[in-house]
């Protein structure tokens, strides 16, 4: 399961105090419907790659994990349906403090999934700080690492070892980030290994590889086998990878080609590819010299896409700069007020 697909934070674990038994929100497997679905009824059992239940009707179902939104279980502590809604809207500090504030005698009160979903929220609310700029890397990093290291049949196994990924590349450990990166290919699941290699991609260029990176992502796009919205979204992402690779090669052309390649195939509300998009099409039209145009990218982040956290401290970074350059210092100031009292980071 991967977080940067829907999330993460499109990918929101949690659960609420009811009594109706529990409930998987989830994505199909298979086919072109994008639309969730629910299932109700009793968890059995829950590991890596799958979790089993009994539905409401009494029938057996198996579920793949990387199809899962999140989980509602019935004994969970009362604030986690507020927490989950707070981490939609990338309110990290406030989930943080409201999971920390999860006390062990709630906990042990609860079956050991729900244990396992609080331990795995606080650490991906810990790493999102880290990851905008507003925490640190080290510490979201050690925090992942004990969780996988302390339930390693989880269901969030390869999301979390992404997100030690994310980490490990931000502090540009590039090798060590690739070890982690490659462990989402042991999954059974052809996008976990697409969300691999995009990932490699990134890496790539971050080490100045082209070739490589290109590589990569061409390896995504040419994948035929099967068909479905997961896989398409790690095609979008390589195809943005593209993009940036065609951007440092000077080839603006191209890279607003495949930039608006993605858009016509991208839905309107798809936060998480489209922050990605236009912070990359501000990057193209800022190296062509294109500042105006840049603005109108970024301000599509600022405006539409603020959701996705890391994405939107970015964009505002970018604007920061643009604005300063084009003697703006309205505007710079009011990016500059954005960034200290929405994410406590100092330009």
């Amino acid at each position: 399961m991967n977080v940067w697909k829907y999330f993460f934070p499109f990918l929101l674990l949690g659960c609420c105090s009811v009594t109706w038994g529990d409930t998987i929100r989830m994505i199909p497997a298979t086919g072109e419907d994008n639309d969730e679905v629910s299932l109700s009824g009793t968890i059995r059992e829950i590991s890596t790659d799958e979790i089993s239940m009994n539905d409401d009707d009494g029938n057996f179902k198996t579920i793949q994990t990387n199809t899962i939104l999140w989980i509602q279980f019935d004994d969970e502590p009362i604030d986690l349906p507020a927490i989950r809604t707070m981490i939609q809207i990338s309110q990290y500090e406030e989930a943080q403090a409201k999971l920390n504030a999860i006390s062990d005698a709630d906990l042990k009160k609860a079956q050991p999934f729900v244990v396992q979903d609080v331990e795995f929220l606080r650490a991906y609310t810990t790493t999102q700080l880290a990851l905008s700029g507003t925490g640190a890397l080290d510490s979201a990093g050690r925090q992942l690492v004990a969780f996988i290291k302390n339930y390693p049949e989880s269901y969030h196994f390869y999301e979390a070892n992404q997100l030690i990924g994310a980490v490990l590349q931000s502090m540009g450990k590039y090798t060590d980030a690739a070890v982690y990166y490659n462990k989402l290919t042991a999954a059974p699941w052809a996008n976990t290994t697409l969300t691999a290699m995009v990932a490699l991609g990134n890496i790539r260029i971050e080490e100045k590889k082209w070739d490589d990176a290109k590589a990569e992502f061409n390896q995504v796009l040419n994948f035929n086998d099967e068909s479905s919205p997961l896989i398409e979204t790690q095609k979008q992402f390589a195809k943005i990878g593209l993009g940036r690779v065609a951007t440092l090669e000077n080839d603006y052309d191209r890279a607003e080609q495949l930039f608006q390649e993605v858009i016509r195939s991208t839905n309107a509300e798809n936060t998480d590819i489209l922050a990605q998009l236009y912070n990359a099409m501000g990057e193209n039209y800022m190296a062509a010299g294109k500042n105006k145009e840049a603005i109108i990218a970024f301000l599509h982040v600022d405006l539409l896409y603020s959701k996705s956290r890391p994405e939107h401290v970015k964009a505002l970074r970018q604007l920061y700069a643009l604005w300063k350059q084009t003697q703006r210092e309205d505007r710079a100031a009011i990016v500059k007020r954005t960034l200290k009292e929405r994410y406590g980071i100092e330009l």
